[in-house]
């Protein structure tokens, strides 16, 4: 018999005499089938799968097991275990209900992402040997977002030529998330300090690039906020600066507060006495900025320039013999390839009396 099958037997008997004139009577008889453990815990599923997040507190539901025992009574009581897989001790099953719930802190970025369970149904027999059925559980332990993003350095410092031409690489920006998919996935930006947006970087992978001239004389240093934003809802950002400081070209002339100079200069006067000062200045930085001063050759032997911009006579003057002279100064800058500039001097003889009067024969 299989009690599981059928669990009872409702029979009418019936008694007849032998007699010519039979006389009969009928009994009900009930006959129950007493269950024995033949049956084992069956789980409605051979595999199970759940997710949970990596910021589930300890407790969180993760799903439900249910196994079902065809047996009767203490026979057919299921109670279930975690049989296999659980060695960090991470969930808990509870053994009546078969609800799977988290036992520790959980972390899908430095631990284990996925776990392969194996759940024990076992039923609870009276006497005898209990039965038991398992099944398997995998179980994904999803991101949660949790960690920030983070640049290699907190400070990178870059130099750049102002002569550079638009697109030159400047720097190759990284940053690190530890989350995973989507939430590590890290948009890079500018957010403070590219004046006259100069520079232009590339948000996937942050490489920093010049976006226009730069010209040195007008910004000589940029200092950029940079950004890196992970993919996750809320984001998480990082910061991160960059100073990019603009080298010279030479790509300045010299220039004299004026661009042309008067001076007198008396006659007779003493060998070395000084004429004028000038002075012109460069917009370029360093060797490039460095000037030196001359005079038109054709002067030369009449006047000397010191390296100061100091003009002085090289001899006496008479103004009845000349009473102007004009020519060029000249400012030099010390770059390997020199430009230069240039004002004009006017020197006017001025008389002394120095000649008497002379008559005229008619």
């Amino acid at each position: 018999m299989d009690r599981e099958s059928t669990s009872a037997f409702n029979l009418t008997v019936k008694a007849t005499n032998n007699a010519n004139a039979k006389k009969t009577a009928t009994a009900t008889l009930l006959i129950t089938v007493n269950d024995v453990n033949d049956n084992a815990p069956l789980f409605n599923q051979k595999l199970y799968s759940a997710n949970v997040s990596e910021s589930a507190s300890i407790g969180t539901t993760v799903t439900q097991m249910s196994a079902s025992d065809g047996d009767d009574g203490s026979n057919g009581k299921v109670t279930y275990t975690i049989r296999s897989g659980n060695d960090l001790g991470l969930f808990a099953i509870d053994s009546g209900t078969g609800t799977v719930v988290t036992a520790g802190k959980l972390d899908a970025d430095q631990g284990v992402q996925d776990y392969q369970l194996f759940i024990w149904a076992q039923d609870n027999p009276s006497s005898g040997q209990s039965l038991a059925g398992t099944t398997e559980l995998r179980i994904a332990v999803t991101d949660a977002n949790d960690n920030t993003p983070y640049f290699t350095q907190s400070v990178y410092q870059q130099t750049v030529s102002e002569g550079t031409i638009v697109g030159t690489t400047v720097v190759h920006l990284t940053a690190f998330d530890a989350d995973s998919g989507s939430n590590a996935r890290v948009t890079y930006n500018i957010s403070v300090g590219n004046d006259d947006s100069a520079f232009s970087i590339r948000s996937s992978d942050g490489i920093v690039t010049t976006a226009k001239t730069l010209d040195r004389e007008t910004v000589a240093k940029y200092r950029m906020t940079l950004t890196a934003v992970d993919g996750g809802t809320p984001s998480n950002t990082a910061t991160a600066s960059l100073i990019v400081t603009v080298s010279d070209i030479n790509d300045n002339e010299p220039t004299f507060t004026l661009s042309s100079y008067s001076a007198d200069l008396v006659e007779n006067g003493p060998v070395g006495q000084v004429v004028i000062q000038v002075s012109a200045s460069e917009k370029d930085s360093g060797p490039n900025s460095a000037i030196t001063y001359s005079l038109e050759s054709a002067v030369a032997a009449m006047f000397n320039i010191s390296s100061s911009g100091a003009i002085t006579a090289l001899r006496s003057f008479d103004r009845e013999t000349r009473a102007k002279y004009s020519f060029a100064v000249y400012a030099a800058d010390s770059a390997p390839s020199p430009r230069t500039g240039s004002a004009t001097l006017t020197v006017n003889i001025v008389d002394v009396n120095d000649n008497e009067p002379v008559f005229q024969n008619e």
